[in-house]
Protein backbone atom coordinates (compact mmCIF):
# COMPACT_ATOMS: atom_id res chain seq x y z
CA UNK A 1 0.00 0.00 0.00
CA UNK A 2 1.55 3.29 -1.02
CA UNK A 3 2.18 5.51 1.96
CA UNK A 4 1.83 8.67 -0.13
CA UNK A 5 -1.80 7.81 -0.92
CA UNK A 6 -2.59 7.34 2.77
CA UNK A 7 -0.82 10.60 3.62
CA UNK A 8 -2.82 12.45 0.97
CA UNK A 9 -6.08 10.98 2.22
CA UNK A 10 -5.20 11.86 5.82
CA UNK A 11 -4.61 15.48 4.74
CA UNK A 12 -7.69 15.65 2.52
CA UNK A 13 -5.77 15.92 -0.75
CA UNK A 14 -7.41 14.45 -3.87
CA UNK A 15 -5.37 11.61 -5.38
CA UNK A 16 -4.60 10.65 -8.97
CA UNK A 17 -2.80 7.31 -9.10
CA UNK A 18 -1.64 4.62 -11.50
CA UNK A 19 -3.91 1.61 -11.32
CA UNK A 20 -1.43 -1.14 -10.54
CA UNK A 21 -1.60 -4.06 -8.14
CA UNK A 22 -3.82 -3.46 -5.13
CA UNK A 23 -4.31 0.21 -5.96
CA UNK A 24 -7.37 -0.61 -8.08
CA UNK A 25 -9.21 -1.78 -4.96
CA UNK A 26 -8.03 1.22 -2.94
CA UNK A 27 -9.09 3.67 -5.64
CA UNK A 28 -12.45 2.11 -6.35
CA UNK A 29 -14.27 3.16 -9.52
CA UNK A 30 -13.06 6.77 -9.20
CA UNK A 31 -14.68 6.78 -5.75
CA UNK A 32 -11.66 7.64 -3.57
CA UNK A 33 -9.11 8.64 -6.21
CA UNK A 34 -8.83 9.00 -9.96
CA UNK A 35 -7.05 6.07 -11.54
CA UNK A 36 -5.01 6.04 -14.73
CA UNK A 37 -3.22 3.23 -16.50
CA UNK A 38 0.54 3.09 -15.95
CA UNK A 39 2.35 5.06 -18.63
CA UNK A 40 -0.84 6.69 -19.91
CA UNK A 41 0.23 10.34 -20.19
CA UNK A 42 -2.98 11.34 -21.97
CA UNK A 43 -5.07 9.66 -19.26
CA UNK A 44 -3.07 11.44 -16.57
CA UNK A 45 -3.61 14.77 -18.30
CA UNK A 46 -7.35 14.07 -18.57
CA UNK A 47 -7.54 13.17 -14.86
CA UNK A 48 -5.75 16.38 -13.87
CA UNK A 49 -8.03 18.42 -16.14
CA UNK A 50 -11.11 16.68 -14.72
CA UNK A 51 -10.03 17.45 -11.19
CA UNK A 52 -9.19 21.08 -12.00
CA UNK A 53 -12.53 21.57 -13.76
CA UNK A 54 -14.75 20.20 -11.02
CA UNK A 55 -14.72 21.52 -7.46
CA UNK A 56 -17.45 18.96 -6.69
CA UNK A 57 -15.22 16.09 -7.82
CA UNK A 58 -12.35 17.39 -5.69
CA UNK A 59 -14.62 17.66 -2.66
CA UNK A 60 -16.03 14.19 -3.20
CA UNK A 61 -12.56 12.64 -3.54
CA UNK A 62 -11.30 14.52 -0.46
CA UNK A 63 -14.24 13.34 1.66
CA UNK A 64 -14.07 9.75 0.42
CA UNK A 65 -10.30 9.59 0.92
CA UNK A 66 -10.53 10.98 4.46
CA UNK A 67 -13.29 8.50 5.27
CA UNK A 68 -11.26 5.55 3.96
CA UNK A 69 -8.23 6.69 5.95
CA UNK A 70 -10.24 7.15 9.14
CA UNK A 71 -11.98 3.79 8.76
CA UNK A 72 -8.92 1.65 8.21
CA UNK A 73 -5.57 3.40 8.27
CA UNK A 74 -5.14 5.65 11.30
CA UNK A 75 -2.43 4.72 13.81
CA UNK A 76 -5.20 3.71 16.24
CA UNK A 77 -6.79 1.40 13.65
CA UNK A 78 -3.38 -0.11 12.93
CA UNK A 79 -2.80 -0.80 16.62
CA UNK A 80 -6.26 -2.32 16.98
CA UNK A 81 -5.64 -4.61 14.00
CA UNK A 82 -2.23 -5.64 15.35
CA UNK A 83 -3.63 -6.43 18.81
CA UNK A 84 -6.50 -8.40 17.27
CA UNK A 85 -4.02 -10.41 15.22
CA UNK A 86 -1.91 -11.17 18.31
CA UNK A 87 -5.05 -12.25 20.18
CA UNK A 88 -6.08 -14.51 17.28
CA UNK A 89 -2.61 -16.04 17.10
CA UNK A 90 -2.64 -16.63 20.85
CA UNK A 91 -5.99 -18.40 20.66
CA UNK A 92 -4.82 -20.59 17.78
CA UNK A 93 -1.58 -21.49 19.57
CA UNK A 94 -3.51 -22.87 22.55
CA UNK A 95 -2.12 -23.41 26.03
CA UNK A 96 1.61 -23.80 26.48
CA UNK A 97 3.51 -25.94 28.93
CA UNK A 98 6.47 -24.10 30.39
Amino acid sequence: MPLVMLEAWARGVPVIASVIGGLAEMIGADERALGVAPGDAAGLRQAVERLRASAELGSRLREAGRARYAAAHTPQRGLEALLAEYARAGREAGPRIV
